[in-house]
């Protein structure tokens, strides 16, 4: 891998920006154009971002999303080759489906060589990206060629600058230099943890699900206040603020579980203990484990 320039900041060209890209590339541009409340000079800073997208509808959005950093993005229609050769680091953001199409276009190999490439594509491993890379050659110069390929899933809490973002503990031959650099991209838009492989596929699914699962229970219970006379924009507004103190509380103490919590709140003969009953009748806490085993043994089939 070669040096980082930093003359200009960090060049990165997003190849697929849909929505967890978008989320990414929002995130970094707005902690770039922040002010800061510290004299330390950061080690590494964002220069210029490439978006590369498949149609005119996906650059139109893009442009007007980012009307504010336009002088920082460019989006591109042209090859993935093209795009991934502009950039010092390449971010695959594309759908998992499309791993064979993008990775095997002519010149892509040659783009990537000795780059570091952050992979946010869900369940397919290194190995498999490496694959397609170099199709069925088995010549040695080819492998010469491969970038250095870290793993990486943040969520969307990323526009807010408020994503858990988990890194697959990479390869020894990941030069550290890339390492750090991914690990301080992401410390940009939120937290970071460094995980083992088992670990990061299981992660994977509680990101999502942590999100995707609360917010049909939050749906539940805003059903449930509306029925009983609240607005539903004041329902949310506190059920979300609720959320947001759950975990920070369970984040700053790390003496705090989320059944401690639990306990702290239920009053004997109160109206919590009541709706904990209730939820617990319905299989809820079941449901959610077998939520997450699910998705993790999917996780496992989608690069097969």
């Amino acid at each position: 891998m070669g040096s980082i320039t930093q003359d200009e900041g960090i060049s990165l060209s997003f190849i697929g920006c849909g929505n967890m890209g978008s989320a990414v590339a929002s995130g970094l541009l707005s902690a770039a154009s922040g002010s800061r409340t510290d004299e330390v000079q950061p080690k590494y800073s964002i220069g210029k971002i490439y978006a590369r997208v498949n149609s005119d509808s996906s650059a139109k959005n893009l442009k007007s999303a980012f009307a504010d950093h336009a002088a920082k993005l460019t989006v591109l229609r042209t090859s993935c080759a093209e795009a991934m050769d502009k950039a010092e680091v390449v971010v695959l953001g594309f759908k998992p489906y499309m791993v064979q199409e993008v990775l095997e276009q002519p010149g892509v190999l040659d783009a990537l060589r000795g780059k570091l490439v952050i992979s946010l594509i869900a369940g397919v491993p290194v190995e498999v990206i490496e694959r397609y890379l170099i199709g069925s050659s088995n010549d040695s110069s080819q492998r010469d060629k491969l970038p250095h390929i870290i793993r990486v899933m943040p969520t969307l809490g990323a526009t807010v600058k408020e994503s858990m973002t988990v890194i697959q503990l990479p390869r020894e031959t990941v030069p550290q230099e890339g390492i750090e650099l991914t690990k301080w991209m992401f410390s940009q838009i939120g937290r970071v943890k460094v995980l083992t492989q088992p670990s990061f596929d299981i992660a994977t699914t509680l990101l999502g699900a942590s999100i995707a699962v609360t917010t049909v229970l939050l749906d539940g219970m805003l059903d449930g206040c509306v029925a009983e006379g609240m607005k539903r924009s004041d329902a949310r507004e506190i059920a979300a603020q609720c959320l947001l103190a759950t975990g920070k509380l369970l984040l700053e103490h790390e003496d705090e579980s989320p059944s401690s919590l639990r306990e702290k709140i239920s009053s004997p003969r109160g109206v919590t203990i009541q709706a904990l009953i209730t939820a617990e009748k319905g299989a809820i806490r079941g449901t959610a484990a077998q939520a997450i085993i699910n998705g993790t043994q999917h996780t496992k089939t989608m690069s097969s």
